[in-house]
């Protein structure tokens, strides 16, 4: 299976076209979110969300992963029915880094992006191996700074500079909600704008 390592020819570097882009959503699972912060969590949900509602409207695709679900319960609820709408697969798994199961893999392979957008949590654990696993792979990895989370804010932090460090681009979601849009006007830009008012 070829691994993508070279950007089209002629594509401009600002965009990130949402055929070529898949959102990987990383164990937001019941059990975890009720060790973090509230307001913290709110906060990175809704951006979670609101790349799924990209993925919604444009042929973006969404991944979503489930570390030991038995043990840490399933989706959220709120994430859960937003990635039904788009038809997310889940795949569960035991290593933290989603690299390390196979079905989740065919299937990142199978569609070819060449862009990943990684959320999620833990920041410093699930996160991170799976963003530094993924950029050895030969993707380009973007890992929004808002829509990942940590028990505590200095290990999510440290992964964002680990990160950094590796050559993954951390970045934030209205960043890649607009690079991904790339132009005011159309309807999808008046649908996603009004998400993040």
């Amino acid at each position: 299976m070829a691994l993508p390592n070279e950007e089209a020819e002629g594509q401009r570097v600002s965009a990130l076209p949402p055929g070529d882009l898949t959102i990987v959503v990383v164990d937001v699972q019941e059990r975890l979110c009720t060790t973090m912060d509230a307001d913290d969590l709110a906060s990175v949900q809704h951006n979670i969300g609101n790349l799924i509602e990209l993925a919604h409207h444009t042929d973006a695709r969404v991944l979503c992963t489930e570390q030991y679900p038995r043990g840490l319960g399933a989706t959220v609820p709120g994430l859960s029915e937003k990635l039904t709408r788009v038809d997310a697969p889940r795949f569960e798994k035991t290593d933290f880094s989603a690299a390390g199961c196979d079905a989740f893999m065919e299937t990142l392979v199978s569609s070819k992006p060449r862009h990943l957008v990684i959320t999620g949590m833990e920041a410093h654990i699930c996160v991170l191996m799976t963003s530094l696993d993924l950029a050895s792979a030969g993707y380009t990895v973007h890992v929004p700074h808002d829509a990942v989370i940590s028990r505590h804010p200095r290990d999510r932090d440290h992964a964002l500079m680990q990160l950094r460090q590796a050559g993954v681009q951390v970045t934030s979601t209205e960043t890649v909600l607009f690079r991904a849009l790339e132009r005011s006007g159309s309807d999808i830009f008046r649908t996603i704008s009004r998400l993040i008012r």
